[in-house]
């Protein structure tokens, strides 16, 4: 089975990702949505070619549009590490 890891930005990306959609849209809507990027997340782990190569910004970095987010990421020996979970409007360059 594919792995995923999140860095510690990412694991805060989450928080408050879901702290957000908690105070807009309530516990319930926060909690699928939350679950959806980790389905997603998975998901690359299994296929981590599927993402965009984003080497103007890292080496080796990949990044994956999700709903209103993008997935920055890089592909590990046994699947994926997540770096960021970043709000498609947000500037990538100022946040990796």
């Amino acid at each position: 089975m594919a792995s995923v890891e999140l860095s510690g930005a990412a694991d805060q990306d989450l928080a408050e990702i879901y702290s957000y959609m908690h105070r807009q849209f309530g516990a319930q809507n926060a909690e699928v949505y939350v679950v959806s990027l980790e389905n997603c997340f998975e998901w690359l782990a299994q296929r981590p070619i599927r993402g965009k190569p984003v080497g103007y910004l890292r080496d080796g970095y990949l990044r994956f549009e999700y709903a209103g987010h993008t997935i920055w990421y890089v592909a590990v020996e046994d699947g994926v590490r997540i770096v960021r979970v970043l709000s498609a409007r947000l500037d990538p360059e100022r946040r990796i």
